[in-house]
């Protein structure tokens, strides 16, 4: 129940990121109609702690053949489910999708990090189905909620038909229970009919792993849970504003054809006569939408008449977000053409530099954060833990820090994205 059991094969990878069990196996009919149910309460769960792609990152085939039979539903979640089609289809758009906001967390990394018990997690829509199915062994976990505190849990039994009694213990490691001896989760129990004990469990301070097990003298396997949570929160933001070189943007104009017409006519945009021959001036502009800007602006005539062509200049405007392209001419048509530097401001928060965010992390266990490689010099690695909280700057030197966080290794440059790997040590 809610990830005490261990499920088939069919849903071995969400199970992975909630619990790890060695119990016997539910039946197959159970697991395959209530897989959609877990895989809710995993999303709801990443939803809430702004880890929505890392819930996607884990989705594998057999997750998504479940999943495309309610596509409305999932594809309410994430556009990348709405086009539907097969796994192969769905796994690319996905990599489109994690290239375009620069998502860089590979599948084991993604599991970590969703493994973590951060607050409050329930299983209330997974529990729901399979209580109301029945099967699978007698003796059962039911957990119902766990924080970075403490674990609620109930173990239950329910007989077969004519059981004998039977024993039921319990362990847990990494915890301990109001009342109990160090290791033990509830007094031995001689039972026949049926019977559960809810329990809250709390966890050992400094030990990221619990472990709780019940155990049936008879009538089916251990019931074993195992339950990690974080020992603090890294995060990478952007303070200040940076500008980065994203290219060149170009404007050209054709000019007016003044090869026939004398310094009488009233050609197109006249601004006066040159050599007997109507001089025209011809103009155009473009603009950088914010955050993006212009500078180094140049221009020049690029074909055409260009030997009947005078004053061609490229200028910005204040604001430095739109390029402007002059010139005249008295002779054949000519192209002109104005270019410049464009370049985008990156700010405060992060935001903008495409920074990986919030990340739950375990002492002692690297993490990769990244951010665009515009931002590399604005960027801070903050964390919070019980001992407190403090920062870095993304491109301090190896092994620089507080002694509670540092980075490790170098940083990597990759397609405009700087990744680094840092890690968080507990207070000496």
């Amino acid at each position: 129940m809610r990830g005490a059991w261990k499920f088939g094969a069919a849903i071995a990878l969400v199970t992975l990121v909630l619990a790890r069990s060695e119990a016997q196996p539910l039946q197959a009919s159970i697991v395959e109609q209530c897989a959609l149910a877990l895989q809710q309460d995993l999303y709801s769960y990443a939803s809430s702690l702004n880890l929505r792609e890392d819930y996607l990152r884990i989705v594998d085939e057999e997750t998504w053949n479940r999943m495309s039979k309610e596509i409305e539903t999932w594809g309410s979640y994430f556009e990348v489910i709405k086009g539907g089609g097969d796994y192969r289809q769905f796994d690319e758009r996905r990599r489109k999708y994690f290239e375009s906001i620069h998502y860089t967390r590979d599948l084991a990394t993604a599991t970590s990090v969703l493994s973590l018990t951060t607050k409050k997690r329930a299983y209330d829509s997974y529990d729901k189905c399979i209580q109301s199915l029945g099967g699978g062994p007698p003796v059962i976990l039911v957990v119902e909620t766990e924080d970075q505190n403490a674990i609620v849990m109930k173990a239950c039994y329910r007989p077969p038909i004519n059981a004998a009694s039977i024993t039921i213990s319990g362990s847990v490691s990494g915890g301990s229970v109001d009342g109990q001896p160090a290791g033990m989760l509830f007094p031995d129990k001689t039972v026949q009919t049926t019977w559960e004990q809810r329990v809250r469990i709390k966890r050992s301070p400094g030990v990221p792993e619990t472990v709780i097990t019940v155990t049936p003298s008879a009538y089916g396997a251990p019931q074993i849970w195992h339950s990690k949570h974080a020992d603090g929160w890294i995060e990478i933001s952007a303070d200040g504003t940076a500008d980065a070189v994203i290219g060149e943007k170009s404007v050209e104009v054709l000019t007016e054809d003044n090869n026939e017409r004398d310094e009488d006519d009233n050609c197109r945009s006249k601004v006066g006569a040159k050599d007997g021959y109507c001089l025209s001036g011809n103009r155009n502009s473009v603009r950088a939408p914010h955050p993006q800007f212009f500078s180094d602006p140049k221009a020049m005539c690029v074909s055409g008449g260009c030997g009947w062509t005078r004053g061609i200049v490229a200028s910005l405007s204040e604001d430095n977000h739109v390029l402007n392209l002059y010139g005249e001419n008295w002779g054949p048509r000519a192209t002109l053409q104005a270019t410049a530097t464009l370049h985008q401001t990156y700010g405060t928060g992060g935001a903008s530099c495409q920074a990986t965010g919030r990340v739950p992390v375990v002492f002692g266990r690297p993490i990769n954060l990244s951010i665009l490689t515009a931002c590399q010099g604005i960027a801070l690695v903050s964390y919070e833990a019980e001992f407190g909280a403090g920062q870095i700057k993304f491109d301090a030197p190896t092994g620089s820090g507080d002694g509670k966080i540092s980075r490790i290794g170098a940083l990597i440059e990759t397609d405009g994205v700087a990744q680094g790997s840092f890690v968080l040590q507990p207070s000496n």
